[in-house]
């Protein structure tokens, strides 16, 4: 209910200044309009101004303009006088703006819309670089996991859109990285650099540690540096706070979403320069919040296994594991439904069990699956997004109001 009444707030709005273009040009062509409706069926609300009837319909999907002499067919005989301002009695370019002038309405709405964003700000997604692996380009041209891309070329970037602005191609690209800042020499097209990008756009586990009392645990090391787990892996941070968590956070992740002044400090970790966190982590019986089971498929593979909400899945064929990608990766290289040798963390006792994973259908494909959803909290970061200047606020309100429009 709540989201149909969300629907038709923002339907309005949209209807009356659609609907708006259409009166307004009429009226400018001197055509005489009889009714001016935002929504359909009988009238909740009408009055009358001139030759017009204003009125708010019953049924809000919707509205009209009804212009006199409208109907093409009509055997009724108009006066001279009424020709004058007949719909059908105006030239084909006036009829065109008539018709025109709702989209066109819209158009500028939008574009409106869009300047007030750019100019006084908006929360968008940080342009944050997924996990860069050693073997791919992005890394060797000297990307890291985490990268912030702060400038590309001289344009300052705080979201997607401002890639828009860009040139055709890219040469150097400025990025933040712990809170340093570092550029990166490249050579690419714009279109080529995104879809590079995208490869390396895999969102990132927030750093959300679960223990085996199923507690909820923030991993960082500070309030001002919270790195995501796949920056914390990899970065030489010496230590490491760890703060409980009220309750267990939702899958989009945000340091912002809470107040971590309030947040009760639990242990500091600190590690020497051969250790690695993910390992030094483990031993400290913390485990990432993907590895813990947040639904179990009823009649699935997992559910026959005994395994149960809140099982956290650390380790396959004899090996440990840091994500929960690996079981998904593991599960995947069999050929057939054959068994699988997991080890869980169960009321904190550890177990080894055999699971058989089984074929079940996904949009239209089979493939193999034990029947368990991850618990992951991937990190979500929102920044305030603004532009100064008149001549850039308009450039770049052109350009997302196009680019809305092509991706309609």
């Amino acid at each position: 209910m709540e989201g149909i009444l969300i629907f038709l707030i923002f339907l309005g709005p949209l209807v009356f200044f659609h609907e708006l273009g259409h009166f307004v040009f009429a009226r400018l062509a001197g055509v005489r309009v009889e009714v001016f409706s935002i929504g359909f069926g009988p009238k909740v609300l009408s009055f009358k101004k001139g030759d017009t009837q204003y009125a708010f319909s019953i049924i809000p999907l919707g509205g009209y303009v009804k212009m006199f002499g409208d109907d093409p067919l009509s055997e009724k005989e108009l006066t001279p006088e009424e020709e004058k301002v007949a719909y059908t009695k105006k030239g084909k370019w006036a009829r065109f703006w008539i018709v025109f002038g709702g989209p066109l309405a819209n158009f500028i709405l939008a574009f409106v819309i869009y300047a007030s964003l750019v100019s006084f700000g908006e929360k968008v997604p940080e342009v944050k670089l997924g996990r860069v692996a050693e073997n791919t380009i992005f890394y060797s041209q000297g990307f890291r996991t985490g990268d912030v891309i702060t400038k590309v070329n001289d344009l300052e970037v705080t979201s997607f859109d401002d890639f828009n602005m860009l040139d055709s191609s890219i040469s150097t690209v400025q990025v933040k990285r712990l809170e340093k800042i570092e550029t990166v020499s490249v050579d690419y097209e714009v279109m080529d650099f995104l879809k590079a990008y995208g490869q390396y756009s895999s969102p990132l586990r927030a750093p959300v540690f679960v223990n085996g009392d199923n507690n909820n645990f923030l991993v960082a090391p500070s309030f001002s540096q919270v790195l995501t787990v796949e920056e914390l892996y990899e970065s030489n941070t010496e230590s490491v706070n760890v703060y409980l968590l009220e309750k267990e956070p939702e899958i989009k992740f945000s340091p912002m979403d809470i107040d971590l002044n309030q947040l009760k400090l639990v242990e500091t970790i600190t590690k020497t320069e051969s250790e690695n966190w993910r390992d030094v982590l483990r031993q400290k019986k913390y485990f990432t919040s993907d590895l813990k089971i947040k639904n179990i498929v009823m009649g699935s593979a997992a559910e026959k296994a005994k395994l149960r909400k809140n099982d956290l899945i650390i380790g396959i064929g004899g090996n440990d594991i840091y994500a929960f990608d690996q079981l998904r990766l593991e599960i995947q290289k069999l050929k057939s439904e054959e068994p699988l040798e997991i080890k869980i963390l169960k009321n904190k006792q550890t177990q080894s069990i055999t699971i058989t994973p089984t074929y079940n259908e996904f949009n239209g494909e089979k493939r193999l699956s034990v029947g368990v959803e991850s618990g992951i909290s991937f990190y979500s970061q929102m920044v305030e997004s603004s532009t100064s200047g008149f001549f850039a606020i308009i450039a770049k309100s052109w350009n997302r109001t196009i680019d809305g429009m092509y991706n309609t």
